[in-house]
């Protein structure tokens, strides 16, 4: 990943600045959660894995490499004993494993921007 991402990125930099954006870490796909019968809320609460976890360091390594920022997604997705619910009110969070629903990216869009602004990318 490092290598064929650092071919990428070269063509860009140094004329840009690199900012990775984590994927939302951990939960649960909202169609296996939320569609079994005698579903509760809980079942829709995942943990944060260890192949994100592993990720996210090569993503916030390689960018430093580069000059580059990463920004952790964790706190918009999951509390600080790492559980990660699906939902948030009534919005789902994820579409998937790792893209969020855009009506969530909507009401987390000024914490985002918050975190642009403390991480100096704009």
């Amino acid at each position: 990943w490092t290598q064929s991402m650092r071919g990428f990125v070269s063509r860009f930099t140094p004329a840009t600045k690199l900012v990775l954006l984590a994927p939302p870490p951990g939960g649960i796909p909202v169609g296996e959660c939320y569609s079994r019968r005698g579903s509760t809320p809980s079942d829709c609460v995942g943990g944060i894995a260890e192949e994100w976890l592993a990720m996210a360091e090569s993503e916030r390594a390689f960018a430093e490499t580069v000059g580059g920022q990463w920004i952790d997604s964790r706190p918009w997705f999951c509390n600080p004993y790492g559980n990660c619910p699906s939902f948030v009110g009534n919005t789902p969070t994820r579409l998937d494993l790792a893209h969020l629903v855009p009506a969530y990216g909507l009401k987390i869009f000024p914490v985002i921007g918050e975190a642009f602004r403390d991480a100096r990318v704009f």
